[in-house]
Formats: structure tokens, sequence, C-alpha cells
């Protein structure tokens, strides 16, 4: 049931998305003041960017936000090995 619930929320959000994209192919400019002086991009491409970057991000604070719970099943696991090895048995 959760398997076909992140299936519905992702086509939720790719449908509308793919339909924006193709909706905005027109060129715009895109300057980033002291880095880039200015491009002209189509704007498909810039939502598409927008939407990698954010994702992107998003992963990096999930990930890093979960360091310590793997930290723990770390020692845990090792802890469990140390326990497995004193009693002479192996799992």
């Amino acid at each position: 049931m959760a398997s076909f619930l992140k299936i519905i929320s992702t086509v939720l959000f790719i449908v509308p998305l793919f339909w924006v994209i193709l909706a905005n192919r027109e060129e715009v400019s895109l300057s980033l003041a002291p880095l880039w002086s200015g491009y002209s991009l189509p704007f498909a491409a810039i939502i598409f960017l927008a939407v990698l970057y954010g994702f992107v991000w998003g992963a990096l604070i999930f990930w890093a936000n979960g360091s310590t719970l793997r930290q723990s099943f770390r020692r845990q696991k090792k802890e469990i090995k140390k326990l497995n090895n004193q009693i002479g048995t192996t799992a």
C-alpha cells in the first residue's frame, strides 16, 4: 500500500511538472549577477534545473539528518558481532 501511495504521489508531481515544462519552451534571459553576466535559456530548462536543485538539496539534508541513526546502527552491529564472538557463535 505504501509503495502504491509513493507511485501516486510521484505521478501527481511529475505530470504537472512536465506539463509546465512543455508549455514554457520560450527563451528567457538568466542573469546571476556576480557570477554570470547573462544567458538565454529555455524557461523549461530553468524550471527543470530548479526542481533538480531542490531534489538534490533535499536528499543531502535527508542524508545528513540520518547520520546519527546510521552511526548508532554501526555501533550496535559492532557490539552484536563482539558479543557473538564472546559466546562462540556466528550470525
